[in-house]
């Protein structure tokens, strides 16, 4: 095909949607993925269809993206979920300002000393899934007894 002074047209061939929407959108991903995102919502803010995002995620590239986010993100929550069942020290940090009646303005800074005392729930989250063998709710009694149970004619309703 010529065009007005008869050069040749150059078709390029089309960009796919890993090429034109995920890859230049790769960072914000894996920013999705950290905020806890799902993939129907990852998705809809990159404004393509969830089978389209599914074919993506079979890349081996997004997959390793995938896999290392999930890791840190589940590396943070578990370190939350620690310190919560433990409890902590922090420093709480105000700060405040006064005119004086010469119109000079103090800056003052207050750092509080405050305790978070340990969480029970968050202990035995951490204990029923780290030792479920002596932690889970419902323990397993295992017996292996044959029980006979016989009925005399004194008992009533039979």
């Amino acid at each position: 095909m010529r065009g007005r002074r008869g050069t040749k047209k150059v078709h390029k061939p089309k960009q796919t949607k890993w090429e034109s929407t995920i890859l230049p959108n790769i960072h914000a991903i894996t920013s999705y993925y950290r905020a806890g995102m799902t993939d129907s919502e990852i998705a809809k803010k990159l404004r393509i269809s969830m089978s389209t995002y599914t074919n993506a995620k079979l890349r081996p590239e997004m997959q390793e993206i995938i896999a290392i986010t999930r890791a840190e993100t589940d590396a943070t929550v578990e370190n939350a979920l620690y310190k919560s069942a433990v409890g902590y020290d922090y420093d709480e940090v105000s700060a405040s300002e006064t005119t004086g009646l010469l119109g000079v303005i103090t800056k003052q800074k207050k750092i509080t000393k405050k305790k978070v005392i340990p969480n029970v729930n968050a202990q035995r989250y951490w204990l029923e899934n780290r030792q479920p063998d002596r932690w889970k709710d419902t323990p397993e009694a295992l017996i292996d007894a044959n029980v006979t149970i016989v009925f005399s004619p004194e008992d009533d309703g039979l």
